[in-house]
Formats: C-alpha cells, sequence, structure tokens
C-alpha cells in the first residue's frame, strides 16, 4: 500500500489483483486481510479485485515439504485469470508484480506493456535469492538434481 500511495501521488490510477491462496471457499483469514487493506488509507483510490477461483488449488499447508513448489504451482495457474483481469482494465500502463509471484509477469508480457518485479526485502535475503540458480545448477552437476542433493 506503500507503494500504491507514491504512485498515486504521481496521478497513476492503481489496482490490486489478488490470488485466495486457500483451499477453503471462505476463508475468515483470506476475507479479514482484504478488509484490512480495504480499510487502509489508499482504500478510496485502489481498487481492489480477487481472481477467480482455480479449480482444485494445490495444498499451501507450512509443514509441507512441497510448500513453495505447491505455492509457485499455483501462482502460475493463476496466470490466465491475471491476464484477462489485466485487459480488462481501462488504460493500463504497467504492472508491478510482488517477487513471490514472479511468474506473473508471463501473463503481463502478452499484453505489451512494463512488467515490474518488486522485491520488498532487505539486501541480504536478496543476495541469498540471487544465488538460488547457481546452487540448483551446482546440485544438479552434483547429484544429478535430485532431492536432497544440494551441497549445503
Amino acid at each position: 500500500m506503500v507503494l500504491a500511495d507514491v504512485f498515486l501521488d504521481h496521478g497513476y490510477a492503481v489496482a490490486v489483483a489478488l490470488i485466495n491462496p486457500s483451499v477453503k471457499d471462505d476463508d475468515a483469514a483470506f476475507t479479514a486481510a482484504v478488509a484490512r487493506a480495504v480499510s487502509s488509507k489508499s482504500s478510496a483510490t485502489v481498487s481492489f479485485h480477487t481472481l477467480p477461483r482455480i479449480p482444485d488449488p494445490p495444498s499451501l499447508a507450512f509443514d509441507d515439504d512441497r510448500f513453495f513448489t505447491n505455492y509457485f504451482d499455483l501462482v502460475r495457474r493463476y496466470d490466465e485469470h491475471l491476464h484477462d483481469f489485466l485487459c480488462s482494465v481501462q488504460g493500463l500502463h504497467a504492472v508491478v508484480v510482488d517477487a513471490s509471484c514472479g511468474f506473473a509477469i508471463q501473463a503481463v508480457r502478452k499484453l505489451g506493456v512494463p512488467a515490474y518485479e518488486l522485491y520488498p526485502c532487505d539486501a541480504g535475503a536478496l543476495a541469498v535469492n540471487l544465488q538460488i540458480p547457481s546452487l540448483l545448477a551446482g546440485s544438479k552437476k552434483l547429484g544429478g538434481g535430485e532431492e536432497g542433493s544440494a551441497p549445503v
């Protein structure tokens, strides 16, 4: 919402597309989070849109070893809905995507508008994440890319 305020101060309209990550249709936590965002100081000029649910969303249990894999699969499966939503936005100039939803940039590129990825973390976290492709490449060379074969 802080970034939305900056855009609003420069005369841009802001729309936020949301994905409900719950496997339940009536997730109280998601509803409460959206209500908090809508009640923030920018809500009068920011429009919020929850994308239609996808069939059979993957489980996002934090104790699941596949949490991140499932999360990225969930985000990727929303690309079509995001693309449809963006096509409905009048005067679309650019799209900012949270880094945790980086796969969404593929849906934006189809529209021919600039896409920017926001990484709202500290420099240390960014440095670690920038090393992931190298670690994965090294893991594949060392152990054939099997789970658990990455060097620690």
